[in-house]
């Protein structure tokens, strides 16, 4: 199966999928039970199924230098990166690359189109009410992913596979019309001739070392056939309330109608709560979906697990906390309203004065349980609620560096169970690096949809 790749930021769905065969090693690198010391190196089940026809990364916040693209190019340099503004994509040039990169005997496999398309006007990190969802400038990239599969279909090679994955606030957006952006996101996929399953997955409650919610959205051409649903056999759970179903598409429903209805909130449902709950699929129009609770698995892979030992290098000062600084890391995670300013969306300027609510955090992250929720603004000195703030504390054997710090970039690439030092690079400065970790995924979890994929495929 050939995998297309959009916003690609440093392959974290190709490492899912297809998996890392590191410059001179034998085996591919497999996190499919999460980051375990001394067990990252083995041969990969089912290896070559997968095989990367084409990957597109661009970031145009910083057009003069392309972090993500760089490392990406220097981990796989094989051709199949297009670092170009995803607007300059079409079908007729995907399959071009796909001609270029992937061997003449396998030019004729089905297709997979996945990608992580970037979730700003979604993200918890914003507020609800400010969020305008796909009307949003990163939401508008949605379309992108429409374009190309309507592209792709009409050059007669439609995937038969879509995995996407974005937060799950997504389901739920925007907060005027709950539920009628997911409810477009799903009647572009209905109207291209797929069935949808998605699920909101918490990576940590399933045996990987971060607590990063994201909803995946698995879409299979509607004649595939499958053993069981890909989502649902790969993350076991406990559901939790009744099945509610409810006819989205009727049958005749044209593109132009259905585009009303949207935009006149007219399809049946309250629109001050959206009607998906965090699993669902949809089959021919109808959608079924209900609540789960997840069957964690245990032991958990926490962050004491996935320090930074002696062994892997020297961390160097500018992670260390100063006694003098500690104060200023416990205001930045005291509860209370604050005041910010935010982003006006519609004039782009930050005028915007609200209050924020926020509950205290504790200063120091729990080293016995897994990494909260890696974001982009990890990096760098200043105190944050958002970052993590740790104490280190080596007893007498030496294995690690004592005191209180910030995480390292190798710590961040471990709670999305990446290679170590995937993203070192001699342009890619420390911040950049825990940037591109907040921006990626658990790279065990995509291997988990990857297994199950192979093993309900007829």
């Amino acid at each position: 199966m050939i995998i297309i790749e959009l916003f690609a930021g440093v392959g974290g769905f190709r490492l899912g999928l297809e998996g890392y065969k590191p410059k001179g090693k034998k085996h591919h690198y497999s996190l499919e039970n999460g980051y375990m010391k001394g067990k990252r190196m083995k041969k990969l089940p089912h290896e070559g199924f997968f095989i990367t026809g084409l990957a597109n990364q661009y970031e145009p916040s910083t057009k003069t230098t392309q972090h993500a693209a760089k490392v990406y190019l220097e981990r796989f340099n094989d051709n199949t990166l297009i670092n170009e503004d995803v607007d300059l994509l079409d079908g007729k040039r995907i399959l071009d690359k796909i001609k270029e990169t992937v061997p003449k005997k396998r030019q004729d496999e089905d297709l997979i189109l996945v990608g992580g398309f970037p979730c700003q006007d979604y993200s918890v990190a914003g507020r609800l009410d400010l969020s305008k969802g796909m009307k949003g400038k990163k939401g508008v990239l949605w379309w992108n992913i429409y374009n190309i599969l309507t592209d792709l279909k009409s050059n007669n090679r439609v995937p038969k596979l879509v995995l996407l994955e974005n937060v799950d606030r997504l389901i739920k957006s925007p907060a005027n019309a709950r539920g009628r952006d997911f409810m477009t996101l799903l009647h572009c996929l209905h109207y291209l001739g797929y069935d949808v399953e998605y699920m909101v997955i918490n990576a940590g409650e399933y045996g990987y070392p971060q607590r990063r919610k994201r909803v995946f959205i698995l879409a299979n051409q509607r004649d595939t056939q499958l053993k069981e649903p890909i989502l649902k056999h790969a993350f076991p759970f406990q559901q939790t309330s009744q099945t509610k179903i409810l006819e989205l598409f009727e049958p005749n429903t044209t593109k132009e109608e259905l585009g009303i209805r949207l935009e006149d909130y007219n399809l049946g449902w309250d629109y001050n709560k959206t009607p998906f709950q965090n699993y669902g699929s949809i089959k021919n129009g109808i959608l079924s979906t209900f609540q789960f609770s997840e069957i964690p698995v245990k032991p958990k892979v926490v962050i004491k697990d996935l320090l930074q030992q002696t062994s892997d290098g020297e961390i160097g000062p500018e992670f260390y906390v100063d006694d003098d600084d500690i104060e200023r890391w416990e205001d930045a995670k005291k509860g209370g309203k604050i005041k910010r300013t935010g982003m006006n969306r519609e004039t782009g300027i930050r005028d915007y004065i609200y209050n924020f609510s926020v509950g205290t955090m504790a200063t120091f992250d729990s080293l016995d349980k897994p990494f909260r929720t890696i974001i982009t603004s990890e990096g760098g000195k200043t105190p944050s609620r958002t970052k993590h703030l740790i104490k280190v504390v080596d007893g007498k054997n030496g294995k690690f560096q004592q005191g209180p710090r910030r995480l390292t970039p190798l710590e961040l690439e471990r709670a999305n169970c990446f290679p170590d030092n995937f993203t070192r690079h001699d342009e890619v400065s420390d911040s950049r690096r825990a940037f591109l970790m907040g921006n990626a995924l658990v790279i065990g979890v995509v291997e988990r949809i990857r297994n199950s994929i192979i093993n309900n495929l007829k």
